[in-house]
């Protein structure tokens, strides 16, 4: 554990009260690293700390900024970060009657709402116009360099897109009802992907432009079946699409438990990279190293047994990595005289190898109790991450590349060779600034090898 961060490495937050507005603590849904901050995005709220664990009180109001007005109740779904702010979406709940409507609030990087967006930075939208119970859910947003919003989810029960103007009205340029509709079932994301977009919903992936329609060359008529009704979420990380699926065992009603699974594969390709991986709870997933790590907790049926964070690291190929920690696996487990139910939901991992995690945090001892926010870090060492592994890692930018690559951290590189999906090597030289050729490869993806201090350095790159 790192003793630099918390209390020797460990740090929690309780939602003292069952109130959201009171003190909203929950697992994050997603995080952020920006300024030496962790901001974590959870379900009522988005708040940031020190690098310590402390929170930044220079953030919105006391380290925090609350998705809240009044009689209205806020959950949310997802968030992105882009264009200096941080858009969330969800669904709330109008206190006055049944209805269920679809939300996308505007935060800037120093915790305080955009005022010119939405109603006082939140913007509510009532999709279906039925006074009906959970009739429309926002799950996802895809943010453009150039300002663009687009956003995914459901009406009733059909799936939508639409696209924000900078007020966060819904763009009629783009369709003239404001959005577009695409067949039953429930949007759950949406991909940047060759200049258009991946839709991911519980019919499968289909491929849209940017204003709205299907690309019928794509898949069959638009659409992959890749997703399906179990896909939870999809998530590209260095070009690897990450769907999350969630699992039910046993008879609704007649008890049994929920897991989840993830599977990796090539963005260009569509080929299956990363075979099915479960998880016990909903993971949070980071790609480094060429690795992947996976949060999540430490067993699925959690009847009558504590539960604690899990991280694990895999190769590629599903494999689990025994370099790390001897077993691919670490658990922390908070010592507790009772009861605890402790999952992780999402990981940072440090350019040093220091590795953050957080997520919910539940423990009673035979006279006290805590539920929340709970957060760690834990030192390389501890993980059997040694210091060369650090000094040689490298990263490829621009990803994906038409003309050059460059290679950060390139001094000493005594080998280079660039490989195809099929294993075609293709030698190469690296320049005095560290870029690699690459504008006569096809388009496609390919694997950059690199020998540095005898260590060999495996990267994948996209050649457009």
């Amino acid at each position: 554990m790192d003793s630099s961060f918390g209390i020797n490495g460990y740090k929690n937050y309780s939602a003292y009260s069952s109130g959201a507005l009171d003190n909203p603590e929950s697992a994050p849904i997603a995080m952020f690293y920006s300024e030496n901050k962790y901001l974590l995005v959870q379900a009522y709220q988005i708040a940031r700390f020190n690098s310590d664990g402390s929170r930044d009180l220079t953030f919105g109001i006391g380290g925090k900024a609350v998705i809240a007005s009044p009689n209205h109740y806020f959950t949310i779904r997802s968030a992105k970060m882009g264009n200096d702010c941080i858009y969330v979406c969800g669904q709330v709940y109008n206190g006055g009657s049944w209805d269920k409507e679809g939300f996308v609030a505007k935060i800037s990087l120093n915790g305080t709402f955009d005022d010119s967006f939405g109603s006082e930075g939140i913007a509510i939208f009532e999709i279906s116009g039925l006074d009906v119970d959970n009739s429309d859910d926002l799950k996802d947003i895809l943010i453009r360099e150039n300002g663009d919003v687009y956003v995914t989810g459901k009406s009733v029960n059909t799936i939508i897109v639409f696209k924000l103007t900078p007020s966060g009205t819904t763009d009629l340029t783009y369709s003239p009802t404001g959005y577009r509709y695409f067949g039953t079932g429930i949007g759950k994301s949406l991909i940047d992907y060759q200049g258009d977009m991946l839709l991911i919903s519980t019919i499968g992936t289909t491929k849209i432009d940017n204003s709205g329609n299907i690309d019928t060359n794509f898949g069959i008529n638009g659409t992959l079946p890749l997703g399906g009704t179990s896909t939870e979420k999809a998530i590209m990380l260095n070009n690897i699409l990450f769907y999350v699926r969630s699992v039910y065992v046993g008879s609704p009603g007649r008890g049994g438990y929920g897991y989840y699974t993830v599977e990796g594969y090539d963005i260009n390709t569509f080929q299956s990279i990363t075979p099915l991986i479960e998880t016990n709870s909903y993971p949070g997933i980071t790609i480094y190293d060429n690795m992947i790590l996976l949060t999540d907790r430490n067993i699925a049926n959690s009847d009558n047994n504590n539960t604690f964070f899990r991280i694990r690291r895999f190769n590629l190929d599903g494999n689990l990595d025994l370099s790390f920690n001897n077993t691919g696996i670490f658990i922390y487990t908070i010592p507790v005289f009772y009861f605890s139910v402790i999952y992780a939901t999402a990981c940072y991992v440090h350019d040093d190898g220091k590795i953050f995690i957080a997520g919910y945090d539940q423990h009673r001892t035979m006279t006290t109790g805590s539920h929340g926010l709970g957060m760690i870090r834990l030192v390389p060492s501890t993980l059997g991450i040694v210091k060369s592994e650090i000094e040689n890692r490298s990263v490829l930018y621009p990803n994906p590349a038409s003309d050059k690559i460059y290679v950060d951290n390139f001094e000493n590189i005594e080998k280079i060779s660039v490989y195809d999906i099929m294993g075609k090597e293709f030698r190469r030289e690296i320049g005095n600034d560290g870029s690699i050729t690459v504008n006569d490869l096809q388009s496609g993806a390919y694997i950059i090898k690199m020998q540095k201090n005898g260590i060999i350095n495996s990267l994948k790159f996209v050649k457009k």
